[in-house]
């Protein structure tokens, strides 16, 4: 880590440190007294008692031999530091306030803990009554602090109006600014089989309302959804098997749909953040993309691997002078399968099907370097600050630069002291790999792009609305 603190980078800068994924510790309790005072004393208790359910898994109750036998997988342990003054810090949010310039942060966009939770409460009425309560606690408790942090709205996402209706609440009733929705939920088929719902691709409900609401709303779209409850991240034994790489599943499944699927096509204005995944999986994604464009493309897949194109008769011939005598002796046979299947189905095809083999029809892109820029456009990336992969988001032999995100992870247990967050990001300049340019996009600018290009006053009363301002006329004088 840096030998400097953070005071001491701060003055080095000349721009201010924007946390775009702080996270603050709420109570239990408090959320459950808010539930009360909004929707009753016996949808308190019941969420109180999902909670205790919540704190002791079944994992914990069996031995390990019927852990293994049914698969519960192992979950999350110790995940606070456990000093007193970190965990005060990450309670209260005046004293988180007290210790931001001691910290090297100038304004913090803060997430939720437990509130991150709610989402999956099945009950509708008590998951309604839960995210109303948080989100109405969270605006209470931030309100006195707007200058130096604003706090996100939970917004459920498991129907579009559930969504629309708690998005329009938090930003016209609460004054909220930014929010999270989770872009990957689980679902069922009516046969019970279990699928990935990514809100951007194949839904069963159109989600174009809730993507219209952020527009109308001037809200960012940011995900804070991962992977740990996915098939693959179900160590019975080893919660770090589960945990590593999470965050860059779930991230990279929405960014795919969204992208794939024309949401960015139909609202060429919305950005969408994609938190604490960090960058590899964004310039894998973006590099990925690139190369099937340039295979898969439509205009391609028809030049080099369209089936109706192949000349049997030709085929025929090579088979008859460089088969074996066996593959000669089934020469129609063979010929007979490959005629046949998708070759078959295409002999009538119309050009009204051609939704069905253009898989970037609904993106809109019409070149790679068109699908490049859009990429790299609407797209930004939450990245820890102990994340060496950032350097790839600035790499320009890459492809063109990503919109990476300064992300602390604040109060979780891969920060065990505040005072670390900004030396361990600075690190990344002073061992030469980003230049100081690079860190400002990191640390300032792509965080002013986020949430300041949605809405322009996004940093209005704050304590860098200047700088953001210089921020955004620069960035749009650039963009024009």
């Amino acid at each position: 880590m840096s030998g400097q603190s953070p005071q001491a980078i701060r003055k080095l800068l000349k721009h201010p440190i924007v946390d775009c994924d702080g996270h603050w510790l709420e109570s239990s309790a408090l959320i459950a007294d808010y539930i009360r005072e909004l929707a009753g004393p016996e949808l308190a208790a019941k969420y109180l008692k999902t909670r205790e359910m919540d704190a002791a898994p079944k994992w914990h109750s069996v031995s390990d031999e019927e852990r293994l036998r049914l698969r519960y997988r192992r979950q999350v342990w110790w995940l606070f530091p456990a000093k007193a003054k970190e965990q005060a810090t990450f309670r209260l949010p005046g004293l988180f306030y007290e210790r931001m310039d001691e910290m090297g942060l100038d304004f913090s966009i803060m997430y939720p803990t437990l509130g991150l939770l709610l989402e999956g409460i099945r009950d509708d009425e008590l998951r309604g009554a839960a995210i109303r309560a948080y989100n109405t606690m969270t605006a209470d408790l931030f309100r006195p602090y707007a200058d130096r942090i604003t706090p996100v709205a939970v917004i459920p996402r498991r129907t579009p109006a559930e969504a629309v209706t708690e998005l329009n609440h938090a930003v016209r009733n609460l004054g909220f600014k930014a929010v999270m929705i989770s872009g990957t939920i689980q679902r069922r088929t009516p046969g019970n089989e279990r699928y990935i719902d990514t809100l951007g691709l194949d839904n069963a409900e159109n989600y174009d309302p809730l993507w219209q609401a952020c527009v109308d709303l001037k809200v960012a779209a940011t995900s804070h959804a991962g992977a740990l409850s996915w098939g693959d991240h179900a160590s019975v034994t080893n919660y770090c098997f589960n945990h590593i790489g999470h965050f860059a599943q779930g991230n990279a499944a929405f960014a795919k749909a969204v992208f794939l699927g024309g949401v960015t096509r139909r609202f060429p204005t919305l950005n969408f953040g994609f938190l604490e995944g960090g960058t590899a999986w964004a310039r894998s994604l973006y590099c990925d993309l690139l190369g099937h464009y340039e295979k898969r493309s439509y205009e391609a897949a028809v030049k080099f691997l369209k089936p109706t194109d192949l000349d049997l008769g030709e085929l025929r011939g090579y088979i008859g002078r460089y088969g074996l005598d066996r593959m000669k002796k089934l020469t129609d046979q063979i010929i007979a399968a490959i005629d046949g299947g998708e070759r078959g189905t295409l002999k009538d095809q119309t050009e009204r099907e051609r939704m069905h083999v253009d898989d970037f029809g609904a993106s809109g892109v019409k070149s790679k370097k068109d699908l490049a820029a859009k990429f790299t456009s609407n797209f930004y990336f939450g990245c820890e600050a102990d994340d060496p992969m950032t350097t790839v988001a600035f790499d320009r032999r890459l492809g063109l630069p990503l919109n990476a995100v300064f992300s602390s992870d604040i109060t979780h247990w891969d920060v065990p002291d505040v005072l670390e967050v900004v030396p361990e990001a600075y690190e990344m300049v002073e061992h030469g790999m980003l230049t100081e340019d690079d860190f400002r996009h990191f640390a300032f600018a792509n965080a002013v792009r986020l949430h300041g290009g949605m809405n322009p006053d996004f940093f209005k009363g704050t304590v860098v609305e200047a700088a953001a301002a210089a921020e955004l006329s620069s960035s749009t004088k650039v963009a024009a």
